[in-house]
């Protein structure tokens, strides 16, 4: 008999068969512990890690701290162009439409003060002839080179079923600061 044998009775013999299995039992959590969680712990300090340089960056010293609702409003209300760029913007409008060979000589402004936002509103409603492509495409323009102008309305009629051109009816809203 191997002195390895004698020494594994020797065990049974002294804690008995549920002993043994308790050390089976005692060794396999032990591997599951060094094979499964211990990874998993590992990850787990690795992502908290990268989530706080996340907010690290996101409070970064360029960054202001929070702010309360009125300074937002006004930030908000800071962000739109004052009152006296209205022509450049009406200019940006103009080129747009001489860059797709639309005649936007004729056109009724309108200007109205909504006292709830602070915002004025200039309402421009632009009479065009052109083909549909060339009328879209100048909107598209318009709308991307001017931020603070909304599309409002947008009325279509074409003549005859075979005319390449069409008559159409923009009403643009160019939001400004009062001051």
């Amino acid at each position: 008999m191997t002195p390895r044998a004698w020494l594994l009775r020797r065990w049974r013999r002294i804690l008995g068969t549920p002993g043994l299995a308790g050390i089976g039992l005692l060794f396999l959590g032990v591997v599951f512990w060094a094979g499964v969680s211990l990874p998993e712990r590992l990850q787990v300090g690795g992502l908290e890690r990268q989530v706080a340089a996340a907010k690290a960056r996101a409070a970064g010293p360029g960054r202001p701290g929070p702010q309360g609702a009125e300074t937002q409003l006004a930030a908000f209300y800071n962000g739109f162009p004052s009152r006296g760029t209205a022509p450049a913007w009406l200019q940006k409008i103009y080129a747009a439409g001489e860059q797709f060979s639309l005649n936007l000589e004729k056109a009724e402004y309108r200007q109205t003060l909504d006292r709830n936002s602070r915002l004025l509103a200039y309402q421009i409603d632009l009479p065009v002839r052109g083909s549909y492509v060339q009328i879209r495409e100048f909107i598209r323009v318009a709308l991307a080179e001017v931020p603070t102008l909304a599309l409002r309305d947008l009325q279509i009629r074409r003549a005859a079923i075979g005319e390449s051109l069409v008559d159409a009816q923009i009403r643009f809203i160019l939001y400004l600061r009062e001051a």
